[in-house]
């Protein structure tokens, strides 16, 4: 008996794609058209971006004023809550401006070139006059100032040669608790805080600007590393 030969089974590719009908094509989200510089200007993000970077030279002078010498502790303790508030203020904007231009759409070439900016004016003004008042070392602001101006110039190399660096959590983490750093050392040095009593500021506000720090430079040589790579990569390519 002669055996009967099974036939072969072809299996057909399947397409992974799928095709929705028109009709649910139109439910796409449209691209919204390019916002002119102009226009850019008067947008509600930039608006607060402006007034942040106005606000710096005032964060500043109620910072002095609340510098030993300047009156009665009850003076200092009270121009000290008001810089605070001041600098409150101003970083409640910064994560308001950043919200409004993802949500709204109102992302803009000024706002991707102010909005960073007026972040370290702000903290660079800040350090140095912490450095002043004696309430942080100077060792600690250069190394943080000397790593933003590092980084800004790697950046503008990157962006000058077409390189995509993304930014890592680092940085972001790095920049949030220096907010907290910062805003511990405006305070005055020992502020009473109900159920807890009295609030070591300044010691809790530097240990946080020693942790960002630390984040700082280890971001910094993140970034060193995700920028040399990049390099590399395109220098294999061309050579390829």
């Amino acid at each position: 008996m002669v055996p009967r030969k099974r036939p072969r089974m072809r299996l057909r590719r399947v397409r992974t794609g799928l095709k929705f009908p028109a009709r649910f094509r139109k439910l796409r989200r449209p691209r919204l058209p390019r916002i002119s510089f102009v226009d850019s200007l008067t947008k509600l993000p930039n608006l607060l971006t402006y007034i942040r970077i106005l606000s710096i030279p005032l964060i500043v002078w109620l910072t002095q004023k609340s510098a030993p010498g300047q009156g009665t502790q009850e003076d200092i303790e009270y121009w000290s809550v008001l810089a605070f508030g001041a600098y409150t203020l101003s970083a409640i904007t910064d994560f308001l401006d950043g919200w409004l231009a993802r949500t709204r759409n109102l992302s803009t070439l000024v706002g991707r070139f102010l909005d960073p900016l007026a972040d370290k004016l702000l903290v660079m003004a800040l350090l140095v006059q912490l450095v002043v008042l004696g309430r942080l070392e100077a060792w600690i602001a250069i190394v943080l100032i000397g790593r933003e101006m590092f980084i800004n110039g790697l950046r503008t190399i990157a962006s000058s040669e077409g390189l995509d660096i993304p930014v890592n959590q680092l940085g972001k983490w790095k920049t949030f608790i220096q907010m907290f750093g910062l805003g511990g050392l405006i305070l005055p040095e020992s502020y009473f805080v109900p159920l807890i009593g009295d609030f070591p500021s300044h010691q809790v506000g530097w240990w946080f600007i020693i942790a960002s720090m630390g984040l700082s430079i280890l971001s910094a040589a993140v970034y060193v590393r995700n920028f040399i790579k990049k390099v590399v990569e395109r220098e294999k390519a061309n050579e390829s």
